[in-house]
């Protein structure tokens, strides 16, 4: 059986229950949403396999070459995985899932590079939150989703990540990089936004702080 249709196989056997989620981790459910991934299930892994054949057949890819070539994941070799960009991030999710069945074998290495947890520490300590609670509500996501980016469960979104290394300073390039990948004025903005949200959530932390002092 070649790999397309092993895949096919197992996404049927996903949708009919033969194939079921261990819901032990990030697996997706109303609780962690419906978008998250555990590296670990099996079941996830044919998720993330299917969205990057999806994804290259939405591309105007036929079924035989439909899923990532193996030149496009070996071009991420010494790239950093934080910047990748949401395509690079499903073909190195693919191939961390399904490379063995096509004799490919990766290893991400942080050694040097900046990781996701590392980027949302850097982020909480400029912006002087505590929690990944506080972070979600600043990028309007689920907390789930900051939970899985901090353990490289799931890729940041662009967006979300050029905002976070511009408001901590990353690089002084980084509007540059904006202005080439997207719209600026509307990073800029959203920057305002997440600025302001995180007032708001600093002035809750220092009221809740003062409550706490004010109880003892």
């Amino acid at each position: 059986m070649n790999m397309n249709a092993e895949l096919i196989q197992q996404l049927v056997d996903l949708g009919c229950g033969k194939l079921k989620h261990i819901n032990l981790g990030l697996c997706p459910d109303a609780i962690e949403g419906h978008e998250t991934r555990d590296e670990e299930c099996p079941a996830c892994q044919a998720l993330v396999a299917g969205q990057a054949l999806a994804n290259a057949l939405a591309g105007g890819a036929c079924i035989p070459s439909a899923l990532p070539a193996i030149d496009q994941v070996q071009a991420l070799d010494g790239r950093i995985f934080a910047m990748l960009s949401t395509f690079e991030s499903q073909v190195l999710s693919f191939y961390r899932a399904q490379g063995r069945k096509c004799g490919v074998a990766q290893q991400v290495n942080t050694g040097g590079a900046i990781t996701q947890r590392e980027l949302l520490d850097s982020f909480k300590s400029a912006s002087g939150l505590t929690t990944d609670a506080a972070v979600s509500k600043v990028f309007d996501q689920a907390h789930s989703n900051v939970s899985a980016w901090s353990a490289g469960r799931k890729p940041i979104p662009l967006g979300i990540k050029l905002r976070i290394l511009d408001y901590i300073g990353f690089s002084p390039e980084t509007r540059r990089f904006v202005a080439v990948l997207g719209d600026l004025s509307n990073h800029l903005s959203k920057l305002e936004e997440d600025k302001s949200t995180i007032d708001s959530l600093q002035d809750g932390q220092r009221k809740t702080k003062d409550g706490a002092t004010s109880s003892a």
